[in-house]
């Protein structure tokens, strides 16, 4: 039979202070391999959010579990592990899904 698609998980953190790409990259990399990463800036606040997967899943609930509310550089990070729904495994790039970002 086909394979199962695999279900995505992302780490989404919020209230990530503006220390440029390469720093946030860093700490969260800290945790293992990252395979995905995007940043957007929160329109609500002088900070950012960060969308990242991991090549290793287990990093995902170290790097959960490690940096939500961590007080970094005058805020508090608020970090969540999320699931996107399964995909065909074709080896798409996942899509962000809907509300990842607000």
């Amino acid at each position: 039979g086909a394979p199962e698609p695999r279900q995505i998980t992302y780490v989404r953190v919020a209230g990530v202070p503006r220390l440029g790409e390469e720093q946030v990259r860093l700490l969260l990399g800290y945790f293992g391999e990252l395979s995905s990463f995007s940043l957007q800036s929160d329109p609500r606040s002088e900070t950012d959010i960060v969308i990242v997967t991991y090549a290793d899943p287990s990093a995902e609930a170290a790097a959960v579990d490690r940096l939500d509310g961590m007080f970094l550089a005058g805020g508090h990070l608020s970090v969540t592990l999320a699931r996107a729904a399964p995909l065909p495994s074709q080896g798409q790039v996942p899509a962000m899904p809907v509300g990842a970002f607000d």
